[in-house]
């Protein structure tokens, strides 16, 4: 793999289906922006559905020329971008995670199927932004560059993967001349203590969340001086607080949640929601861990309810 991430491609994982179009269109946006080539890539799958099984050479074909229909598509939106393809055979999830390892972006379609046909086939969208190697934007089908707003939203948890999240945040903002609002919810698991602590004391959660926000965004500030930050704590559970917040956004950036064992990064429940809702792209930043002293870590764990 070539150890320059700026010659590495942008990757988006196509199915030739309408849900990939607004990727296909973000990572043919995201390639310009980032000046650099554009990978389209392919998983033939072993499985069909139950019981039905085709010839292997049938469907290379059939992959094939689904490939070079995409990626006719894409020569006539971006003529002007060097465009390459990858066709491979497998199961979706480890296809497009294996081609992400050599691109510095990896883009894909929001999950569009439903009822039985996602239980037999399984999350792909949620399961390749859990494993890649790579930042992955999840886009809706409907996405087109006309949307753009000039703002972006971080969703933070403060000790959990914050700084390389926030360098993330900061570098999209700036890249795009964007707001940037960075985002934490806070709630109590349980309800009547959720509702007291509400009416009694959501200021000082307000306070203290902002404080927060602002001392770990503060070497980014400074680093970043042309990027306005604005920060927000709002009460209620994350995925809402934070699917509200980027309403009118051109991106919501979210981090893996951390494990106590190997692999550490993962996707939560938080993310999945997310994944799933978001009418807006959603960048999953992988895992990387913050070099947290242990007594600040504590603090942050005792003051669990931010982005629960």
């Amino acid at each position: 793999m070539n150890d320059n991430p700026g010659s590495r491609p942008v990757v988006v994982g196509v199915d030739g289906l309408p849900g990939s179009a607004g990727a296909l269109r973000y990572a043919i946006c995201e390639a310009r922006r980032r000046s650099t080539s554009l990978r389209l890539v392919h998983v033939l799958p072993t499985v069909l559905s139950p019981g039905l099984a085709v010839p292997l050479p049938g469907l290379r074909q059939t992959g094939a020329d689904l490939l070079a229909g995409v990626e006719l598509t894409a020569r006539e939106l971006a003529p002007d971008l060097r465009i390459d393809t990858l066709l491979t055979l497998g199961e979706r999830t480890t296809g497009v995670v294996g081609a992400a390892e050599e691109g510095q972006l990896l883009v894909v379609g929001r999950e569009s199927r439903r009822g039985i046909e996602r239980l037999l086939t399984g999350a792909a969208t949620a399961s390749i932004a859990a494993r890649a190697p790579t930042d992955v934007v999840v886009v809706p089908s409907f996405w087109t560059e006309g949307d753009l707003r000039g703002r972006v939203v971080a969703g933070v948890k403060p000790g959990r993967n914050t700084s390389e999240l926030l360098a993330h945040a900061f570098s999209e903002a700036a890249a795009r001349g964007a707001v940037l609002t960075l985002v934490t919810a806070w709630h109590l698991t349980d309800p009547y203590s959720d509702t007291i602590e509400a009416r009694t004391h959501a200021d000082e959660w307000v306070r203290n969340g902002t404080e927060i926000l602002d001392d770990v965004a503060a070497d980014w500030r400074a680093a970043c001086p042309d990027v306005t930050v604005e920060t927000r704590v709002v009460h209620g559970p994350a995925a809402r607080v934070l699917l509200g917040a980027s309403e009118g956004a051109d991106l919501l950036l979210i981090s893996r949640r951390r494990l106590a064992l190997p692999p550490y990064g993962q996707l939560g429940g938080i993310g999945h929601d997310l994944l799933r809702l978001s009418e807006v792209p959603v960048q999953v930043v992988p895992y990387v861990a913050d070099p947290v002293p242990v007594a600040q870590d504590l603090e942050l764990e005792q003051a669990g309810a931010l982005l629960k």
